[in-house]
């Protein structure tokens, strides 16, 4: 039996239904479809079941990332035909998908933190990538949504200005 994609479905050669089945998170005893979740095979294991919702969990965090990076290779590698793409999304609105695309765009994945939110990596993407770094470490470090909009709100971002003793360049802030 061969599977071919057909649209945005799988069909499967040799049979006369579409399957529904998400095999990137299916997995041993649980399986993943548009509708829910089926669990095969006898009783689970609590440290099987946690382990599959830590895994859920991560992949729902990083769908904004999944998301934007691929609107992001589509719109460069094929233009306009990325609008297809945004239809494939028709449950998420367009701004939505449109912000995923510009945060992805806008701080690549070498820069981002799995530690920190996506909506924090948000807030701070409109800022040069020196900026962008001084915030993500801070956040690392526990700074709040909160007080991260309360300081950019009041003009705190880092500077960079050669050293004149060492002639590295340092981070400091205003008024430093």
């Amino acid at each position: 039996m061969h599977t071919v994609f057909v649209g945005v479905r799988l069909w499967s050669m040799g049979c006369a239904s579409l399957s529904n089945i998400i095999p990137a998170i299916s997995t041993g005893k649980f399986e993943a479809s548009p509708i829910g979740l089926s669990v095969h095979r006898g009783k689970i294991e609590p440290w099987e079941w946690l382990a599959y919702c830590s895994g859920v969990r991560t992949v729902g965090a990083a769908l904004p990332w999944i998301v934007g990076d691929l609107l992001n290779y589509g719109e460069a590698a094929y233009g306009e035909a990325v609008s297809q793409a945004y239809d494939l999304w028709e449950d998420y609105a367009q701004g939505t998908l449109s912000n995923w695309q510009y945060v992805a765009g806008r701080i690549p994945k070498v820069r981002r933190r799995e530690t920190v939110g996506w909506s924090l990596h948000y807030e701070v993407a409109k800022l040069e990538p020196d900026a962008q770094d001084y915030w993500l470490d801070k956040m690392e470090n526990g700074m709040t949504r909160a007080e991260l909009r309360l300081e950019l709100s009041n003009g705190e971002a880092p500077e960079r200005h050669p050293c004149p003793s060492c002639g590295r360049v340092h981070k400091v802030m205003r008024g430093s």
